[in-house]
């Protein structure tokens, strides 16, 4: 039987209304890999300082060698510390996305449980789709999380993809101006 648009999502509502319980965790979710995620960016900062923020203050599209050489000098002296800093905030990272996808196959777990306990067609209410268990939810996170991350990783590697191609599109465009001049590319 095919559903209309409509149905489904009247269907999503009924189950995310029975297994409300979900919504405080996925909250939870939100707030911890957030958490995580500032807390890893903040650590690089904290080992450059203040004095890295010079380098921009007079930035100039025509002067962007001598920002580069200014930001190079800046950071030469904590170049060790920033290099295990940015490791500590891939770690970091990682683990909010671990944590992020935890929350979601848990969360993907019980609302599948839902769907497959409800009868087929409109919702007859939505007590019917009521199947939270907490046992539900962690189990299903234990078991699904690895796929989760599986596919956000695949996920960010396409994405990745496309932001090389556009890297490598804009340094051929800048090889191109300086060799002909911008007249030259149009």
């Amino acid at each position: 039987m095919t559903a209309s648009p409509f149905d489904c999502v009247v269907r999503g509502f009924a189950s995310l209304r029975a297994n409300w319980r979900l919504v405080p965790l996925l909250w939870l979710q939100q707030v911890l890999a957030m958490a995580l995620f500032v807390l890893g960016a903040a650590v690089p900062l904290v080992v450059l300082g203040r004095g890295w923020w010079s380098a921009f203050a007079d930035w100039r599209p025509a002067g962007a060698e001598e920002m580069l050489l200014d930001l190079s000098a800046a950071v030469a002296p904590v170049a060790l510390p920033l290099s295990i800093a940015l490791l500590g905030t891939a770690v970091v990272w990682t683990l909010a996305a671990v944590a992020f996808c935890w929350f979601q196959a848990g969360s993907l777990a019980v609302l599948v449980a839902a769907e497959r306990q409800a009868p087929p067609g409109p919702p007859r209410g939505w007590r019917v789709f009521a199947v939270y268990d907490r046992a539900l939810f962690v189990g299903g996170a234990r078991r699904l999380w690895r796929r989760c991350f599986g596919f956000w990783n695949l996920w960010g590697l396409a994405a990745l993809g496309w932001l090389v191609a556009f890297a490598v599109v804009v340094l051929a465009a800048e090889l191109a101006a300086a060799s002909w001049g911008w007249p030259g590319l149009a």
